[in-house]
């Protein structure tokens, strides 16, 4: 996870948990469409998730219940594992569940021996908040396993 030299307080909080080991999912809610000053500029909150703070994830699936199971960023790896998947991702939330943690034994299973490239994978659950008219992004990272 890589963070800027312009990111927010929240964000390098983030980057220091996760780069610390001390946590691998991030839950943010509220107004996680708004957008936020940083720097100079204005950003929209997921997409300075997804495109500053895991920007070195090679794998970036998204998830949410109108949508289903999607590939923001990766495709070309995934398509290596089975070349026809994302012909059919899944929409039910377990099936997209059981299929990023098939992903997951995969990468394992390659990293076991020794042919991994030490892919990082993250996945970014997007969810109504049923109280409010507010909502729950949910980011799970996965850091890279170091060789043995």
């Amino acid at each position: 996870m890589a963070v800027p030299g312009d990111a927010p307080e929240w964000a390098t909080e983030l980057y220091t948990s996760f780069e610390s080991g001390a946590a691998g999912q991030f839950i943010l809610y509220g107004n996680v469409h708004d957008r936020l000053p940083v720097g100079d500029r204005l950003v929209n909150v997921e997409s300075y998730i997804e495109n500053e703070l895991l920007a070195d994830f090679q794998v970036l699936f998204c998830y949410d219940l109108g949508n289903g199971l999607t590939v923001q960023r990766g495709s070309e790896r995934l398509a290596e594992w089975v070349p026809a998947v994302m012909q059919s991702l899944p929409r039910d939330p377990l099936a997209a569940i059981r299929f990023v943690s098939r992903f997951g034994r995969y990468l394992g299973n390659l990293r076991a021996i020794g042919k991994d490239d030490n892919t990082r994978v993250a996945v970014i659950v997007r969810a109504p908040c049923p109280s409010r008219a507010e909502a729950i992004l949910s980011v799970v990272a996965c850091p890279p396993v170091p060789r043995r």
